[in-house]
């Protein structure tokens, strides 16, 4: 009998760190496919837009877990956040990028946080582009965890 109780416990303790995982997973991943953040993205919208870079900042695109990188471009005296991706995706791509330099960026525009931005699927420097969305949307991160090479 008291074995009896304590697989059952065991499983109780088990289907609840699963449960608990999963709903972690799908409340705090923003970057996935089929997240809300992502399904911001619509190709009807795509734009190609070319600018000075403002700021490099840290976003988060919700309540996710992992923070990304966006832009902040001036395009004739406006402002426009071009959002990259995940920050550990943006950082281990060998493009580097730094304030005041011209950046020609292509992506979905959207409003994002009331205001209007661009969920870039690839930028490009005199040193060279990144690549980051396919024209769908579909983001390249997906095929890749963090920290992986």
């Amino acid at each position: 009998m008291n074995t009896d109780i304590r697989q059952w416990w065991l499983l109780v303790l088990l289907l609840t760190s699963c449960w608990s995982a999963l709903s972690m997973a799908d409340d705090n991943d923003d970057w996935v496919l089929g997240s809300q953040y992502q399904r911001l993205f619509d190709a009807r919208t795509m734009k190609t837009v070319q600018g000075r870079v403002l700021r490099i900042e840290p976003f988060c695109p919700g309540s996710g877990r992992f923070s990304g990188i966006q832009l902040v471009l001036e395009l004739d005296r406006k402002q426009l956040a071009v959002h990259l991706g995940p920050q550990w995706y943006v950082e281990d791509q060998s493009l580097p990028l730094a304030y005041n330099d011209v950046v020609k960026a292509s992506g979905s525009m959207v409003t994002f946080a009331g205001a209007p931005a661009m969920m870039a699927t690839e930028i490009s420097t005199a040193e060279g582009s990144m690549l980051l969305r396919n024209a769908d949307g579909t983001a390249f991160w997906l095929k890749m965890n963090p920290g992986q090479q």
